[in-house]
C-alpha cells in the first residue's frame, strides 16, 4: 500500500472521519491540554511536544457547531497546517486503509458538502472526508495560529 493512497479514520463523537495519512505528521496520546476558557470556539487550548507549543483545534465545533471535548482516553493527530504544527482532537483512531475501503462500490468518492465547510465532504458511507486540512482554516484563524506558535 502506497503512503498517498492510504487514509486514517477517526472518531469525533459518534462522526467517523477521514482525512489522507500524508496529512497526518503523527498521533499522541497522553499529552494534558492546557485548556483556554476564553478563547475562540474551535481552539480547545495547548499542548507542549518538545518544547514546541501546539495548539489543540475541535473539529467537531467546525463541523456540527457542537462543542466535542476529547475523552481522556482520545488521542491528538498533528498535522501541519501552513506550516505550523496542530492537533486535532480525536476520541478513536479506528484504522489506516486504502481508498478503497472508503469508496463507493464503483470506486470512486461520491460526497456532498457539508453546510459551508467546503473543505469537508460528506462520503456515500456518511463517514466526514477532510480532503484539504491547509484550506480548512480561513485566513484569521491561520493568523491567531501564527500567534500561537510566535
Amino acid at each position: 500500500m502506497r503512503n498517498d493512497c492510504q487514509y486514517i479514520i477517526f472518531t469525533i463523537g459518534d462522526r467517523q472521519f477521514v482525512m489522507r495519512l500524508l496529512d497526518v505528521d503523527r498521533i499522541v496520546c497522553g499529552i494534558p491540554i492546557s485548556f483556554l476558557p476564553n478563547a475562540n470556539d474551535w481552539f480547545l487550548g495547548t499542548i507542549t511536544i518538545n518544547g514546541k507549543i501546539i495548539p489543540v483545534l475541535d473539529i467537531g465545533k467546525k463541523v456540527n457547531n457542537k462543542h466535542h471535548y476529547p475523552s481522556p482516553t482520545g488521542r491528538l493527530i498533528i498535522a501541519t497546517v501552513s506550516e505550523m504544527p496542530i492537533a486535532l482532537a480525536v476520541d478513536e483512531i479506528k484504522c489506516i486503509c486504502d481508498r478503497d475501503e472508503i469508496a463507493s462500490p464503483d470506486g470512486t468518492l461520491s460526497f456532498r458538502s457539508v453546510g459551508c465547510l467546503e473543505n469537508i465532504w460528506e462520503l456515500q458511507n456518511g463517514m466526514l472526508f477532510i480532503h484539504d486540512i491547509n484550506s480548512l482554516f480561513a485566513v484569521r484563524e491561520e493568523q491567531l495560529l501564527s500567534l500561537i506558535n510566535g
